[in-house]
């Protein structure tokens, strides 16, 4: 089952933002993605989509506030609104760039119905938009990682022929 989205939550969610209203509105109404600016009212991590799953489950566990975050199947990778300046600092991890000042990302309808282009909310904006805490998020991601590493090594112990000769 669908959640109820608010189209308007969303839509003044992106005009704050920096988004033209009538290019977002037109752009969810022919069922497109919309371009919304990144870096001023917050920031954009994007993550692979196998980390991005454990992250979210990780986050969700912990009982932690998951701000909006969209599925983009064509990068293979989940977008997590972050606050702004997290890009700048966001430590190297493998599996994750990241969109701040002078970015864009490209926004779906909040009507629960992926864009043409596949992207859709797995969390969407609506009210008062809080953002997924960034040092949590690297937490959770860096904990993901640990994960499959030593899955990885476990799997490379118990099949010799796997692991690279000296």
């Amino acid at each position: 089952m669908q959640p109820d989205w608010d189209w308007g939550r969303a839509l003044s969610w992106a005009v704050a933002a920096g988004a033209k209203e009538h290019a977002v509105t037109a752009a969810w109404r022919r069922g497109r993605a919309a371009d919304v600016p990144t870096g001023t009212l917050w920031d954009v991590l994007r993550i692979t989509r196998t980390l991005a799953d454990d992250a979210v489950r990780r986050l969700r566990a912990r009982g932690l506030v998951l701000g909006p975050v969209l599925l983009v199947p064509r990068r293979a990778c989940v977008e997590f609104v972050v606050p702004p300046g997290t890009a700048a600092s966001w430590p190297a991890l493998y599996g994750t760039t990241c969109v701040g000042l002078g970015g864009t990302i490209r926004c779906p309808s909040p009507a629960g119905t992926p864009a043409a282009c596949g992207r859709r909310w797995l969390s969407p904006p609506a009210g008062p938009v809080p953002t997924t805490d960034a040092t949590h998020l690297a937490e959770v991601v860096t904990a993901a990682l640990a994960h499959r590493t030593a899955a990885l090594s476990a799997d490379q112990e118990g099949h010799p022929e796997s692991r690279p000769s000296p």
